[in-house]
């Protein structure tokens, strides 16, 4: 081979491994993605959970107060 082959040979497996190298990084990257996406989506699920505690809860007070309510109005005449 002569010299100007074996420069063209190492420019090409260069360029083959700097894209190697971007797709590995952008597969990195995807995958990343994904598992911060899964950590958000477990994350919301256990919020909408604690939410739908709370508002049973809420509902409960709620039903308590007008309990008490309805009962103070009943003691004192109203």
């Amino acid at each position: 081979m002569q010299r100007a082959e074996w420069i063209a040979a190492a420019a090409l497996i260069i360029n083959i491994l700097s894209i190697v190298f971007g797709g590995g990084a952008l597969w990195q990257s995807h995958q990343d993605h994904d598992r911060r996406i899964v950590a958000i989506e477990a994350a919301e699920r256990a919020r909408a959970a604690e939410m739908t505690q709370i508002l049973v809860r809420l509902e409960r007070i709620d039903s308590n107060t007008i309990a008490l309510k309805e009962r103070m109005d009943k003691e004192t005449g109203r």
